[in-house]
């Protein structure tokens, strides 16, 4: 997965923000085909990494805000690439968000009906622990929540 993004980016030319925008959209139409049509109503989380994994959410955040969901994010609030910065500022104009960890975001993870994982992508090379580790913690405690993830599950 990391070679074909490298090489559409720097082989095609394709800019980086481009590519999450066509990830977000596609997660968002499959999101609501498969859930969210069903359950127009439901509490969405992103939580959303410091990488361009968390620029995905950030952009995915913006676009399910728009077709009117509830939508919040848990942001890791540390600083990100700069195709992700500008999603996560452009975020700010739609909607809110938390970083983690704090005890908003564990209860707003833990009241979420559908937590999405923007946390880590395929280019995740080191072991996870710390507050990303009580992160995923946090997400895989709340039993009722549908749980999608951009990329691959963090923590996998």
């Amino acid at each position: 997965m990391r070679a074909l993004d490298r090489y559409v980016i720097e082989d095609l030319g394709l800019p980086g923000a481009a590519l999450m925008e066509n990830a977000a959209k596609s997660i968002a139409d499959l999101l609501e085909e498969e859930v969210l049509l069903r359950f127009p109503s439901c509490r969405i989380v992103i939580c959303c990494g410091k990488g361009n994994n968390g620029g995905d959410g950030f952009a995915l955040a913006r676009m399910l805000a728009n077709r009117k969901y509830q939508v919040m994010v848990v942001d890791a609030g540390e600083a990100k690439p700069p195709e992700a910065t500008i999603n996560q500022k452009v975020w700010t104009h739609f909607g809110e968000s938390v970083s983690f960890p704090s005890a908003d975001a564990t209860r707003i993870i833990g009241e979420a009906d559908l937590i999405i994982d923007a946390i880590f992508g395929t280019g995740l090379e080191r072991e996870i622990g710390g507050a990303y580790l009580e992160w995923i913690e946090t997400i895989n405690s709340n039993n009722t929540a549908v749980k999608w993830a951009v990329d691959i599950p963090s923590g996998v």
